[in-house]
């Protein structure tokens, strides 16, 4: 069962915050293996709060290994995508495939990422997502659709699984914030985006340039 998490204070910081200048996006050279994020256009294990790769190898030393970073390889994201898969078809034949018209009712469209610091909105200016009445989802950028796949939504623990049909992107399960026209999903450790949350906006049309 997904933990309960205190959403109110959150709601508000993205509603005041996700509209200011942020520290632009920061990106790790190396060559580790990275999944795809699907819908979120960032990289794996990326984080927007300027300088902390530098701050945290100068106290902890350039070995230093994060206690809640998961080391991916390609058949951790293989196992995720199975584990994600089976999820979503084992409670989509309990409830007989039932959607939610609170998720279904027009799109979403992403209006700020959260990362240890705001994304600046460069980063996810006219991203968006869809969630069907049969449980599957498209999403993309302005006119262009990027991706698709499946989803399931929880209203009893307020969880939401997706399942990218790409299968170089990552699943991800989120635990879900309501507030009116809007909501903020937060990442949670069994797919590794603990430190992720997003913010969506609930719109008729997809987003203009």
């Amino acid at each position: 069962m997904l933990k309960n998490i205190a959403f109110s204070s959150l709601i508000t910081l993205l509603f005041i915050v996700s509209c200011k200048d942020s520290p632009k996006r920061l990106g790790k050279e190396d060559n580790e293996f990275k999944p795809k994020m699907g819908f979120l256009p960032i990289e794996y294990g990326q984080s927007f709060e300027e300088g902390k790769e530098e701050r945290t190898k100068k106290l902890l030393g350039e070995g230093a290994v994060k206690m809640n970073e998961i080391p991916m390889n390609q058949t951790i994201l293989s196992q995720w995508q199975e584990k994600a898969m089976a999820e979503i078809n084992e409670i989509s034949q309990k409830t007989n495939n039932k959607s939610y018209a609170s998720f279904t009712n027009n799109l979403w469209i992403v209006d700020a990422i959260y990362v240890d610091q705001f994304a600046d909105r460069s980063v996810h200016d006219g991203t968006w997502i869809d969630f069907n009445d049969d449980l599957t989802y498209e999403y993309g950028r302005y006119n262009d659709k990027l991706g698709d796949g499946k989803y399931f939504y929880n209203p009893e623990i307020e969880g939401l699984t997706l399942f990218d049909n790409d299968s170089n992107n990552k699943p991800f399960e989120f635990e879900v914030g309501w507030d009116m026209g809007f909501v903020v999903i937060a990442g949670t450790k069994k797919y590794g985006d603990n430190l992720v949350m997003v913010k969506l906006i609930n719109k008729a049309d997809k987003p203009t340039k």
